[in-house]
């Protein structure tokens, strides 16, 4: 990201750096809103292609800060030097450099505005110059093929087609480049692996108003329990809105007190919960939470054994989450 704003060049990937080396505790502010310490310092050189030419930028006294999330180049820093500068037109930045100031500069690179002082400007990492002689790399010929729909279907976790058009279309991803004439094959592994049984009829499922009904089930235990000592996850889908909400467990006797929670959540909302769907495991059918919801006049709705259809708003949910992890 160029920034107009930034007094100071930013990084926090520590392998862009050619030299490196310790500074002082230096505070900076503004990254992600709150304050952040260099630890390092270094200098960074960056490739930077614009029609077809490829040109090598060397940013000096770049700052290691590992808990900004983007990597910042600080316009003013690079309008600083002799014969470099900047210029924005049509809602981009273009940056222009030359070796004498006799000259108009030359653009070398341009980006997107993306809101009222970032600029995106895609860049390659670039070797020290004192890594290697201009002997070491020799290229003839390069070509950069699009990649077919087919391929990045397989990379997303097998998302469908609809999604992936969204992300092309809006630009929402760098690097995803597309051969839009590219067919969009049906995927033997989503159509094998996704499809468990027989397709059912139609079912009409009454209408109900949000958070009148919640479908819920309990996902674990997991072998590798997670960052902060969890081994489950309590899925809660609401019928009408199909509204997800994800609750982190470290043991299943904890499922009951989080769907009481989520209840009492709805009703500080107005909402008005009715019913819950769920299986007949032992977190959900025991006594604390069965006698806590006839309390609160709802009625629990039990699927039958070995009848994932019967809840299938939370099966589908599971599948999507667990198989995209």
């Amino acid at each position: 990201m160029a920034d107009s704003a930034s007094t100071v060049h930013i990084t926090h990937q520590c392998n862009m750096f050619a030299t490196y080396g310790p500074v002082p505790k230096i505070t900076i502010t503004g990254v992600g809103g709150v304050k952040a310490f260099a630890t390092s310092m270094g200098t960074v050189y960056l490739n930077a292609e614009l029609d077809r030419t490829v040109r090598t930028l060397q940013l000096n006294n770049v700052l290691h800060i590992p808990e900004s999330n983007r990597n910042l180049m600080s316009i003013p820093l690079w309008e600083e030097p002799v014969g470099c500068s900047a210029h924005f037109e049509d809602h981009q930045v273009v940056l222009t450099m030359n070796k004498t100031t006799q000259k108009a500069g030359i653009p070398i690179a341009r980006g997107p505005k993306i809101n009222s002082r970032l600029y995106r400007i895609l860049f390659t990492l670039a070797p020290s110059p004192d890594s290697q002689s201009i002997e070491d790399v020799l290229c003839f010929s390069t070509t950069k093929t699009l990649v077919p729909w087919e391929v990045w279907h397989r990379r997303f976790g097998h998302i469908s087609y609809s999604s992936l058009e969204k992300l092309a279309h809006s630009d929402l991803v760098v690097g995803l480049k597309v051969n839009m004439r590219s067919p969009q094959p049906d995927c033997i592994a989503c159509i094998e692996g996704k499809q468990t049984e027989e397709p059912y009829g139609q079912v009409s499922e009454k209408e109900t108003k949000v958070g009148q009904l919640t479908h819920t089930n309990l996902w674990g235990r997991y072998e590798i329990k997670s960052i902060n000592g969890n081994h489950y996850y309590l899925l809660l889908v609401d019928n009408a809105s199909r509204h997800v909400t994800i609750e982190f467990l470290k043991t299943k006797s904890q499922a009951a007190q989080k769907v009481k929670n989520y209840i009492e959540y709805l009703k500080a909302r107005g909402a008005s919960p009715c019913a819950i769907k769920m299986d007949r495991g032992t977190e959900f059918l025991n006594e604390d939470l069965r006698s806590w919801c006839h309390s609160q006049g709802m009625e629990l709705q039990l699927t039958a054994l070995y009848s994932l259809s019967q809840n299938a708003a939370a099966e589908r949910m599971n599948c999507t989450l667990v198989e995209l992890v």
